[in-house]
């Protein structure tokens, strides 16, 4: 992966991309680009691959989804034909920002529209998604008062919004707790992680 003009282009040295092994190191590797990411800018460069597996494009929707949450940019480009097609008959082509070149790409794909506080409301609908996905339990209930406070923070009026070092703080309260529930699978607690670390990330940067 490189990154210019602050865009984050990933390249493929396998032209296959089949071996579940393989997709799921580069799921990881995109994640960690929208933990680190205010605004994701996110160009997937499709240069040397000629085939793709279903998980593989299961995966590169995932990736779309989580990048609209966090409200940034995905693109691919220089296409294979053949996948192009693939792509055609599943209407994929309306998911993504399609490029012929890399240069066509970083030319005319659209950057993220940033709002003042946009960063955080992508990040309180990834807790609000990932409360969701709990069965009802005490973590679950453990969980409400901090969804409810960032709510606050991104949604309140100007006079009465708590400071997002607040909210942080009741990430912290419960972060243990997370981590260490038997219910949550390991993707989950990885995805809990990344939202942990990216909320202290934004405290750290001096949010008010």
């Amino acid at each position: 992966m490189a990154v210019e003009d602050g865009v984050s282009h990933v390249h493929f040295l396998d032209r296959n991309i089949l071996d579940e092994a393989n997709i799921l190191m580069m799921a990881d590797e995109i994640y960690d680009i929208l933990c680190t990411a205010r605004h994701p800018w996110l160009l997937i460069d499709f240069t040397n691959v000629d085939h793709l597996s279903s998980a593989a494009i299961g995966t590169l929707i995932t990736i779309s989804n989580r990048v609209r949450l966090y409200e940034g940019t995905l693109a691919l480009c220089s296409i294979d034909r053949q996948i192009m097609e693939v792509f055609t008959i599943t209407r994929l082509v309306k998911l993504f920002h399609i490029y012929e070149t890399a240069e066509q790409a970083m030319a005319e794909m659209p950057r993220p529209e940033i709002g003042e506080h946009s960063g955080e409301a992508a990040l309180y609908r990834e807790t609000v998604s990932f409360k969701r996905m709990l069965p009802r339990s005490p973590l679950a209930e453990r969980l409400e008062p901090v969804v409810k406070l960032f709510h606050q923070r991104v949604f309140g009026p100007n006079d009465d919004r708590p400071a997002l070092a607040r909210v942080a703080a009741a990430f912290r309260g419960v972060d243990a707790e997370v981590r260490s529930d038997a219910a949550i699978g390991a993707d989950d607690r990885n995805r809990w992680a990344r939202l942990f670390r990216l909320v202290l990330a934004k405290t750290d940067d001096g949010a008010e």
